[in-house]
This record gives structure tokens, sequence and C-alpha cells, in this order.
């Protein structure tokens, strides 16, 4: 079986997400916002999302993580085999549970996460899939930026697939260059590019990116070449977590089928004004025919 895109990572895949009535100030108490209740949890995760929304869009997905016991027992993985995606590269680790994150917002914008990771944090004592990341057609690498993740990028590379960095990349500290190296397209918002740039400067890194700045649109760069993408208008926003994790999936998608890079941001746009008019990342993943109705203005 191959994959038309391998989502690689692991980090928590649980998300809390709180909603406060105010702004976080030192020593202040801020209300947490009755809606949604804070003990409703949501699968999550940033490589499993991105394999999630590909496999919603009509892609074959395939997804190589290291998760804890709970995977099995939440029903996520019962979740993401009827999306139909591919699970032989995930691992679980004995004794361990899957991690969860804390998801926070206030009014005026700001927004940070508390992560408790378990089972990721051994990603590195595992190997990865090899069979599953060279028969891919798209590898998307996302958090934990370590040895394993690296490792499959440089499997890709190796075997002539395209690999694309789903955010973060910084995190990686002396192993940032090794990704860029190796990596055909970045994915990345507008803060984690500028601390990348500070890190190993603005030209190192592959010549296709894509810079979003959420509704504010997002630059894509292709070389000397550069359009900005206007953002999709969603109906509503009621929480923007998990709304990255669309974008890049469905760009890649959008690659995958043969779209030139704006174009495929532009998909990638779309895709994000569904997730984030919904509580949870994988709440409200859209299909691509409703991608294409809501860029035609049609839904």
């Amino acid at each position: 079986m191959t994959a038309e895109i391998v989502s690689v990572g692991a980090w928590a895949a649980f998300d809390r997400i709180l909603a406060l009535e105010g702004e976080v100030e030192d020593g202040a108490t801020v209300s947490v916002m009755s809606h949604p209740p804070h003990e409703e949890v949501f699968f999550g995760d940033c490589s499993i999302n991105v394999a999630a929304a590909a496999a919603a869009l009509g892609a074959g997905a395939a997804l190589a993580t290291v998760v804890g016991e709970d995977f099995e027992t939440s029903g996520y993985r019962d979740h993401l085999e009827a999306l139909g995606v591919d699970l032989r590269g995930v691992v679980i680790h004995p004794g361990a549970t899957s991690g969860w994150n804390l998801n926070i917002s206030t009014p005026g914008g700001l927004s940070f996460c508390i992560s408790h990771r378990d089972a990721s944090r051994f990603q590195d004592s595992y190997t990865v899939p090899g069979e599953v990341v060279t028969e891919a057609q798209w590898l998307v690498v996302s958090e934990s930026f370590g040895r394993y993740t690296l490792d499959a990028a440089r499997l890709a590379h190796s075997a002539g697939v395209p690999v694309v960095l789903n955010g973060m990349v910084g995190s990686a500290g002396p192993m940032a260059p090794d990704f860029l190296d190796v990596a055909s397209l970045l994915v990345i918002n507008r803060a984690e590019m500028g601390a990348l740039a500070e890190m190993v400067g603005p030209d190192h890194g592959p010549l296709r990116r894509v810079i979003t700045e959420g509704s504010r649109g997002a630059q894509v760069i292709d070389g000397e070449r550069q359009w900005r993408i206007e953002a999709v208008a969603p109906r509503r926003v009621a929480d923007p977590t998990g709304a990255g994790d669309a974008f890049t999936a469905a760009t890649v998608v959008g690659l995958s089928s043969g779209l030139a890079l704006p174009d495929a941001a532009r998909l990638g746009s779309a895709a994000a004004s569904f997730v984030v008019e919904e509580v949870g990342c994988q709440t409200n993943l859209p299909t691509l025919e409703a991608l294409e109705n809501r860029l035609e203005g049609r839904l």
C-alpha cells in the first residue's frame, strides 16, 4: 500500500481548549469562559492533524508517529481508520499515555499552548518506518523536530520524495539547518519564520516557502517570485487550533494534484477557514468539494 502523503512526527495527541474571559497579567486571576467546557478532550497533534486533513480531502494519507496506549482506548485509532489513514507507521510506547495540550486563548488574540508530553518523548528511540516513508509522494514533517523526524526527512530526500516542513523547525536547535537542507517546501507562520531566520539566516532553506499570517493571509515564495494570498473568510471563528495543520495538508494535497504553489496555498487557506469554525482541530475537516465550493463563493 503506497500513501500519497506521509505525515511524520510526535507530540501530545489530545487537546483541551480554553478561552479566557480576560487578558493574562502577572499575578492576575482570569476566569475561563463556560463554552467549551474545559473537561472536553479533542483529537490533536500536528502530524496527526495533517494526516487526518489530507485523508478527509481524499488523499491517500499515512502516519508515522509514537503514541501511548490511550491511542487505542480513546477511539483515536478508530477515528483515523474511518478517515482512511494508513497507520502502519504508528508505534505505541508501552506503559505511556499519548499526552495532552492545553491550548489557551484570550479576547485580545493572545494564544499559547502548555503541553504534557509522554509517549512522544521516546520518539527518537524508534526507527523510522522506511517502507512507508520511501514509497510516499510527499513527506510532511511536524514536531517534534529531532533525530527520528530528521532520519525520515533524509530518507525521503534520498529516495526523491519531496519534504515539507510544517511549523516550528527552529525548535530543532542545532539540527535546524539539517532539516532545511533536505526540505523542498517550508510552511511556517510569520513569528516562527522570524525566529528561524535569526537562528540560521533569512536565506537558509528551501526556495519554496509559504509564510502564514492568520487572518491576514499568507506570503507565497517560489524562488524569486512572490505572491500575496488573501485569507479565505470563515462563516465564524470558534477556535483557531489546528488551522495551520489543515493549511499545510491542503496545500500539499493541491501540489500533489498538480496545482502551482499559489493555487495550492489558496486551497490551504480554504481548509483553514473550515477548521476555525468549530472547536477542535479535527472537528470540521472539509472535503475537497467543500473547499472548491468555498473558493468559488458557493459555500
